[in-house]
């Protein structure tokens, strides 16, 4: 699906990450088991508080030393914006075409229902 917006988005990190991105260097895909969307990077739409807030709990869990927020442009490009109605009435289709795919590859549909992040 074509969806062409761009957005300001902000990453929580830890300094050190922060500036080798700022370098060039690749994201790193998240493939923790509570990620809701799957693999990738996260980032938060116009949420640069709520970024550094994550990083900040990230220090609290030992997994930062210096919190730290990137911000950036994204360009949405095959992407399905839950905040844009227009998209409303493909949920369901959407939906159908995933039950479908994962029968196909004879997998069960994907769960929220890994471990959280607990403080």
């Amino acid at each position: 699906m074509k969806y062409d917006r761009i957005v300001i988005a902000y990453h929580g990190c830890d300094a050190e990450t922060a500036e080798h991105w700022l370098r060039g260097a690749s994201f790193r895909k998240s493939q923790n088991d509570y990620d809701w969307l799957g693999e990738g990077t996260y980032f938060w739409e116009y949420g640069a508080d709520r970024a550094l807030k994550f990083a900040r709990d990230q220090k609290r869990r030992k997994k930062v030393q210096t919190p730290a927020v990137v911000g950036a442009l994204l360009q949405l490009g095959r992407c399905f914006d839950l905040m844009d109605t227009r998209f409303t009435d493909e949920q369901p289709l959407a939906f159908e075409m995933l039950k479908k795919l994962h029968e196909a590859q004879q997998r069960a549909l994907p769960e929220n229902a890994g471990k959280t992040m607990t403080p």
